[in-house]
């Protein structure tokens, strides 16, 4: 799948799930991935919903996403633990989650990432563990850069987000990824340090 198709995908399924929540986004590895001009693994959106059971939330998705099965990680992942662990390490820490569905539609692997509080769905993004993942799409596909992720293109270093470290296994698994186009830094203070460096030398050589 090209990434325009896998664009006009994301953007059919922005339009339903925008039925649920006005708000919800599609951030991360996908419009990383297009950013970069690589066709990306799957659709991240995060929403919130006014459904209060497990069983509203699935209802009310399946009402939206007509003949797609949809499950929770955890009911995907419950003869796995292995992978049960490595999705816990992977959203542990984002704020305000509930749980994680997961479905396949157009051939994409898409998961929507249901947030209790209303207003989290751009926190999230700030509380992502690594730099190079601070990035969304609007529902027109428009790619939307944080400051983190600029200032990661500026200085060509990512950075981690409070309480996380290197060693963890996605930041680790981007740290791999990337190596030879970012560097990783040790905190978003060497970051600053870098790009006002390369801001005065720009200075000195004009």
């Amino acid at each position: 799948m090209t990434i325009e198709q896998q664009k006009a995908t994301a953007q059919s399924v922005y339009e339903k799930l925008k039925v649920i929540d006005p708000y919800c986004v599609l951030a991360g590895g996908a419009p990383r991935d297009w950013y970069f001009g690589n066709e990306c693994n799957d659709l991240d959106f995060y929403y919130v919903s006014t459904a209060t059971t497990i069983n509203a939330c699935r209802n009310q998705l399946q009402k939206v996403f007509k003949d797609v099965e949809i499950k929770t990680l955890s009911e995907i992942h419950e003869s796995s633990s292995s992978g049960a662990r490595e999705m816990s390490n992977l959203y542990r820490k984002m704020p305000s989650l509930i749980r994680v569905w997961q479905c396949k539609i157009a051939g994409m692997s898409v998961q929507f990432i249901q947030l209790a509080e209303m207003g989290s769905q751009f926190k999230v993004i700030d509380h992502m563990d690594v730099s190079i993942c601070k990035i969304w799409a609007d529902v027109n596909m428009d790619i939307r850069l944080t400051e983190a992720f600029k200032k990661t293109l500026a200085s060509k270093s990512m950075f981690l987000s409070e309480g996380y470290q290197w060693s963890d296994p996605h930041p680790q698994k981007m740290k791999q990824r990337f190596e030879g186009i970012f560097g990783c830094a040790s905190s978003e203070d060497q970051v600053n340090s870098i790009i006002l460096r390369k801001a005065l030398s720009a200075i000195g050589e004009k």
